[in-house]
């Protein structure tokens, strides 16, 4: 696996710093990486979400 200085900048979990990157999402006009667990988080946690 390559190394990479990206990590999670999960705007709900200001103190994550994984590197494992899951997914990036748009928010606020930016595409964001977040991390598995995060992601996970993200993906179970009952929200509505805006499109």
């Amino acid at each position: 696996m390559p190394y990479s200085d990206e990590h999670c900048q999960n705007p709900w979990n200001g103190d994550c710093d994984a590197s494992d990157i899951e997914v990036y999402l748009a928010h606020e006009g930016n595409q964001i990486p977040i991390c598995a667990e995060c992601w996970r988080r993200i993906a179970d946690d009952v929200c509505e979400w805006e499109v």
